[in-house]
């Protein structure tokens, strides 16, 4: 009798671990499920937030759906604790590729913005015009910097930001100096040297490019030498 029972108690033990295991791998597969499923979501979310970068015309919107994309490759990377096959590739390998498109798609953005500014700035008639539009450009590029971390590219912004600083300063000697030259041809000496004296001061005081500075420096001395006389 008290084997009988003995082996009752282990054939109910055996079929009530069997019944637990069995719950628990059901829990387990359920529990996957929900995590795939929030996998998927994440990933559409991201795929989502790429299509609307590649067709934005706004750089505010580009920055935000990055932003969108990044918090939910975070997401991933907490539920790959729980299951660690939640996505191929692994978050890490997503969160690198997007790293690497945000650095190349801000730069390539930013660089096509600013040229069609300064294609607009050299077409327009007006010089303040045509100052206001390069300086917008600029600052464009400012911000722009600010997301980027890969030296190169910012190196590339560094030197557009250089060329319109020299347009912009070109255009405003140019403006002094046509504003000379009108003065000398009606005659108007002191007032075409004063204009002269003006762009020299300005080439002194303002960060201008050495070649430029260099180069209109020995023009405009030998102007207010010749006109001094």
């Amino acid at each position: 009798m008290v084997e009988f029972i003995v082996i009752l108690i282990i054939l109910v033990a055996v079929i009530i671990f069997g019944i637990w295991k069995k719950i628990e791998k059901e829990e387990k597969e359920k529990k996957k499920k929900v995590i795939l499923a929030q996998a998927n979501r994440n990933l559409q979310i991201i795929e989502n937030s790429k299509d609307i970068i590649n067709k934005s015309k706004n750089f505010n919107t580009i920055l935000s759906r990055f932003n969108v994309i990044f918090e939910n490759i975070e997401r991933l990377k907490k539920l790959e604790e729980e299951y660690p096959d939640v996505t191929e590739p692994k978050p890490s390998e997503i969160e690198k590729f997007y790293l690497n498109e945000k650095e190349k798609f801000i730069k390539e953005f930013l660089l096509e913005e600013v040229e069609g500014s300064m294609k607009k700035a050299r077409d327009t008639i007006g010089i303040k015009t045509k100052i206001n539009i390069a300086n917008k450009a600029i600052i464009k590029i400012i911000e722009g910097r600010k997301e980027l971390k890969e030296e190169e590219n910012m190196e590339e912004l560094d030197e557009k930001e250089r060329e319109i600083k020299v347009f912009v300063h070109k255009i405003q000697l140019d403006d002094f100096l046509e504003k000379a030259k009108k003065a000398e041809f009606m005659g108007q000496k002191i007032k075409a040297l004063n204009f002269y004296k003006e762009a020299l001061y300005f080439l002194q005081t303002e960060e201008i490019d050495d070649s430029l500075k260099k180069k209109m420096t020995d023009e405009i001395e030998a102007k207010i030498s010749e006109l001094s006389q």
